[in-house]
């Protein structure tokens, strides 16, 4: 009955169109004042949600991102990535998917990646007669290799709530983000091949090898930047939360002092908004642990746990039973509440089927980074769809083809768990 109650409410604030944040953070005060429980064991799991050490790395790099984006990086990396491959045929949309896995490098962020990248590369595409469906379609799904390439943010929350190494998780990222890259450039190709999109006057362009060299210079030292994150982590000498911390001051450094792109005040303002989308998420983080502990209080963990036991004996009827929970979860709710939620339930099922934690948190990441695609909660998509001025309906197929670009990458990592697992073996 009260589980019903704790739903019920959540269901309802969500109707109403209120904030998930208050919509967890309310039905789940209602649940401990209505069950007895003292209000101030509520207090302690709101907070106790986000007393962590690790959740630092959450702002920080979100701030890198920030200033990169502000400060011309963006320019500098669309401006290589187009040099090396704009020849190629759809060479602009592949242009979007490199500076997009560049991007995703430095940021870790889907949406901030598709609006940085898509605020500079769409009207240039639109110029050069790709259709607009296609257009936001890619540029959509090239903002997920904010969050699969690492550093990721949603990597840190998955971390953090299931006790995994995040240095791991990182790695494990790199050869699944460069599937997903590939497919996503192989597409490009083949739509523009099959439509005529990207010709100048009827030709393609040819290679520069000067503009190559020169493009180049400009992006070496934004190219260095997850050098600074993955080194620091792979060598031992940074946690997850101090790499955060070194790419906003090497972030702050390319673009006041070098590129001088942006000045002290700018920058006093991109840290005054950064704390504005920082606490957007933290704030989520505590109200989804007090609406997690509830769930536990009610013993849905075990519930899933026997469930998964008794019917499920088979791991990749497993992986797909998770993939379709958090599928359908994504098409609602943030992405740092699906964490929160489901992983406390699906791992401890995960582990007893021997199924190794990095695998399962790649395999987590990937699923979630759906989310960001599938209305009407994909903030990636509804950020694409406003630069490129069309309507979430109108571009389909473009977009499904994306997302099955993505379940194909899915299912070979849940298949092959060594796409995760290898890079960070090495690290041992």
């Amino acid at each position: 009955m009260m589980l019903l109650l704790l739903f019920g409410c959540f269901f309802l604030f969500l109707a109403l169109g209120v904030p998930i944040l208050f919509s967890m953070g309310i039905s789940a005060g209602f649940y401990y004042l209505v069950s007895g429980y003292p209000l101030m064991q509520f207090v302690q799991k709101t907070i106790g949600g986000v007393d962590s050490f690790t959740l630092l790395a959450i702002p920080f790099f979100l701030l890198a991102g920030d200033i990169m984006g502000k400060g011309g990086i963006s320019k500098r990396m669309l401006r290589f990535a187009n040099a090396l491959v704009g020849p190629l045929t759809g060479g602009l949309a592949v242009t979007g998917v490199v500076s997009s896995a560049m991007f995703g490098t430095i940021c870790g962020s889907a949406p901030a990646t598709a609006a940085s990248i898509g605020s500079i590369i769409v009207p240039e595409m639109r110029e050069r007669g790709y259709s607009k469906r296609f257009t936001g379609s890619i540029i959509a799904a090239s903002g997920l290799l904010g969050i699969i390439i690492p550093p990721s943010i949603v990597m840190v929350n998955y971390g953090a709530t299931a006790g995994v190494s995040i240095g791991s998780l990182f790695i494990g990222g790199i050869i699944p983000g460069i599937l997903a890259a590939f497919g996503l450039a192989a597409y490009s190709v083949w739509q523009s091949k099959k439509n005529g999109y990207g010709m100048v006057d009827g030709h393609k362009q040819h290679y520069d090898i000067k503009e190559i060299a020169v493009s180049f210079k400009e992006a070496i030292l934004p190219l260095t930047t997850p050098l600074f994150i993955l080194g620091s982590i792979m060598l031992g000498i940074a946690t997850a939360t101090e790499a955060a911390v070194i790419s906003v001051v090497w972030s702050a450094f390319l673009t006041v002092i070098v590129y001088r792109e942006i000045d002290l005040k700018e920058l006093c303002t991109i840290i005054t908004d950064g704390v504005g989308k920082a606490g957007q998420i933290i704030g989520m983080m505590a109200s989804s642990a007090a609406f997690g502990y509830a769930l536990t209080v009610e013993k849905v963990p075990a519930l899933m746990a026997n469930f998964f036991v008794q019917y499920v004996d088979n791991v990749f009827l497993f992986f797909l039973i998770t993939f379709l929970i958090v599928l359908v979860f994504g098409c609602f709710l943030e992405v740092i509440a699906i964490i929160v939620l489901v992983t406390p339930i699906l791992l401890p099922v995960a582990n007893a089927m021997g199924v190794d934690p990095i695998h399962f948190g790649m395999f987590m990441c990937l699923t979630l980074c759906l989310g960001g695609l599938t209305p009407p909660v994909g903030l990636c998509l509804i950020t694409t769809s406003r630069i490129v001025d069309v309507d979430i309906d109108k571009m389909f197929p473009d977009l499904l083809h994306c997302i099955l670009i993505y379940i194909m990458v899915i299912a070979l990592v849940a298949v092959f768990p060594q796409l995760a697992t290898f890079l960070p073996s090495l690290m041992a």
